[in-house]
């Protein structure tokens, strides 16, 4: 059990700021997520506090003791990779007792804690068999016990369920989170891939050039990021140039002191409206011309461009009628004015509503 607190963490390459003013609050028992695109510092800053990389300034704070210039060895955090990094030459049971035998914990007490752990990731019927006799998700809970075992002050996880096929991510993400919560393990883990992190995390803590964009719920992050880069990043999302106060010649009603040129409108595919008829009282309305339908079961995804030929995606329930408009038919997008958002032009805008 770990409270962590990052202190203006920096770390650069040469004239690269790799992470630049890092401060970062996780309470005990919390799975803290670190979500971004690749190079924007996320695996970096795991590392950091891992022991693997140096910082160049900061403080690294684990129960109120700075461990920033602790070697690896001596933080006593346990790290799951991407790669499982399990021994194919031993079984499951060995796999997992070798942080044990290593800090020489009694023989007795490693059988009990060992047998314990393959409870917990529900591996016991496993215990003895080979690496290569076992699938890929069982392989990384192998790595996530033997992780586990040595009772680690704080869990790293470094993208553990990237090589892993959709459906057995899913699931697993599923134990994974299930374990670290009935242990009350304080995790930080490392994703680009955000439907994951919204899924697993108490907190997620989005990155873009080495800097924190956004820490906060998963609920909060995706419905009031902060700026334009979260709102892009994570879940899907249209932003339509606003000029002289309107999409595509259409009016739009904004807040006071938000301005009519230089920003952009956000607005979610699930938030838009087809219209074939007469549209909804208070919706704005845009003409738009259908380019692409998509059914995908659960959902029709649906591809349109405005009269000033921007882009846009809806998602709208399953509808026959829908299904069946051809290719450039004209329609109409409605929305809810109060549930689209205004951001500052730019990749890291921020947010004006």
């Amino acid at each position: 059990m770990a409270d962590v607190h990052l202190k203006r963490v920096r770390k650069s390459y040469g004239n690269v700021m790799a992470l630049s003013e890092i401060n970062i609050e996780i309470p005990t028992g919390t799975f803290f997520t670190l979500l971004g695109p690749s190079g924007c510092g996320k695996t970096t800053l795991l590392r950091a506090i891992a022991g693997f990389h140096t910082h160049d300034s900061g403080e690294i704070v684990v129960n109120g003791t700075d461990i920033g210039k602790l070697p690896a060895h001596r933080r006593n955090v346990g790290m799951v990779f991407q790669d499982y990094a399990i021994f194919p030459h031993v079984t499951v049971r060995e796999n997992v007792a070798f942080g044990l035998k290593e800090r020489k914990v009694p023989r007795a007490e490693i059988t009990r804690r060992v047998d314990d752990i393959l409870e917990k990731v529900q591996l016991a019927a496993y215990a003895d068999r080979m690496p290569h006799a076992l699938s890929g998700g069982q392989q990384q809970r192998v790595g996530l016990a033997r992780a586990l075992v040595v009772q680690p002050t704080l869990l790293l996880m470094d993208e553990p369920l990237s090589n892993l096929d959709a459906k057995l991510r899913v699931d697993l993400r599923r134990e994974l989170r299930a374990v670290q919560q009935s242990m009350d393990m304080t995790t930080v883990y490392v994703t680009h891939d955000q439907e994951e992190a919204l899924a697993m995390s108490d907190t997620v803590c989005v990155m873009y050039g080495g800097v924190i964009q956004q820490a906060a719920a998963p609920w909060e992050i995706y419905h009031s990021p902060a700026n334009r880069f979260v709102a892009a990043f994570v879940g899907s999302n249209n932003f339509i140039p606003l000029v002289n106060g309107t999409i595509a010649g259409v009016p739009v009603p904004l807040a006071p002191g938000i301005p009519g040129n230089g920003a952009e409108l956000a607005l979610r595919p699930e938030n838009l409206q087809i219209v074939t008829g007469t549209p909804p009282e208070g919706m704005v309305t845009l003409p738009a011309t259908l380019d692409q339908v998509a059914f995908t079961g659960r959902e029709v995804s649906v591809a349109l461009h405005l009269e000033n030929g921007q882009e846009v995606q809806a998602i709208c329930a399953p509808d026959p009628a829908l299904l069946g408009l051809p290719r450039g038919a004209r329609t109409q997008l409605a929305f809810d004015p109060s549930r689209a958002q205004v951001f500052e032009s730019g990749v890291t805008g921020r947010r004006l509503s």
